[in-house]
């Protein structure tokens, strides 16, 4: 009986454990990241568009309605493209539309515009309609 307990206890504890973190909650802990990191860049790239429309640019929130995607922009992987979907609002979170940013990622940290797209136009409520230009 001795030897049957032994042997149960070794195949019990001879396997390794493996713990893993859920892949799709590191994803939004990293997007959450680099879209706070890139907040800066996102807000300037938000003002000049939404300047020409609004009388006071909307505010961007890395929290609210951002979608972050990353590639590897060069060979070598020392320029990263990062594409930014966000969604801009005024007032209580009254969105403003959607809009989609790309940038380049440089080595030392430098981040380039590539582009800028606005993907969709929200129209403001009655009360909020004194904001367009």
């Amino acid at each position: 009986m001795l030897k049957f307990i032994f042997a149960v206890c070794i195949l019990l504890f001879s396997q390794p454990t493996t713990v893993s973190a859920i892949p799709n909650e590191d994803e939004a802990v990293c997007n959450a990241v680099i879209a706070r990191l890139l907040s800066p860049q996102i807000t300037s790239e938000v003002n000049k568009y939404y300047g020409k429309i609004l009388v006071h640019p909307p505010t961007y929130a890395p929290f609210i309605g951002t979608q972050v995607t990353c590639e590897a922009a060069s060979t070598n992987k020392t320029t990263y493209s990062v594409t930014v979907v966000v969604t801009p609002f005024v007032g209580a979170h009254v969105s403003v539309g959607v809009d989609e940013i790309k940038f380049l990622v440089g080595l030392s940290g430098d981040v380039k515009t590539v582009s800028y797209k606005h993907v969709e136009d929200h129209k403001l409520p009655p009360h909020l309609q004194d904001l367009y230009r």
